[in-house]
C-alpha cells in the first residue's frame, strides 16, 4: 500500500509505546514460590528461542514500515508507560501533546506502534 496525498507522499507522525515490565521482585511478592518457579523454567526456554526486541529495533522496523508504505516520517514521539490506558492507550495528556507535535509537523496522519481497540480509537 502507497501513502499518497494530493500534494505527494502523505506526512506521518510515528507515536511508538514502550510498556514498562514490572521487576521480577515486585512480582514474586503475589505469586505462589512454585508458580515463580514454573514461570522462570518456562521464559528461560522462550527467551531461548527469540531474544525481545528493545525500544530502538522496535522504533526502526516502524520506520521502515511507514517509509516501505510511501510515508514521509514527519515525527516521531515515543511514550512510557507501567500499562495501558483503557481509553486512549497513551492517556489524555500525551495524547494532547502528540496532536500538538504532529500538527506543528503539518502531518497528514498519526501511526501508532500498537493495536488499539474500537473504543481507543473512537477517543482518539
Amino acid at each position: 500500500m502507497i501513502l499518497t496525498h494530493r500534494h505527494g507522499l502523505e506526512r506521518a507522525f510515528l507515536v511508538a509505546v514502550e510498556f514498562r515490565r514490572r521487576s521480577s521482585k515486585d512480582k514474586d511478592l503475589e505469586v505462589p514460590p512454585s508458580a515463580v518457579i514454573a514461570r522462570n523454567a518456562a521464559t528461560d526456554g522462550e527467551r531461548r528461542q527469540s531474544a525481545p526486541i528493545g525500544l530502538e529495533e522496535s522504533l526502526a522496523e516502524f520506520r521502515e514500515l511507514a517509509t516501505s508504505a510511501g510515508a514521509q516520517i514527519a515525527g516521531e514521539f515515543v511514550q512510557h508507560r507501567d500499562q495501558p490506558d483503557p481509553a486512549t492507550l497513551i492517556g489524555k495528556g500525551k495524547l494532547q501533546e502528540i496532536a500538538a507535535a504532529a500538527a506543528s509537523s503539518q502531518a497528514d496522519l498519526v501511526l501508532v506502534d500498537h493495536e488499539l481497540s474500537p473504543s481507543q480509537q473512537r477517543n482518539i
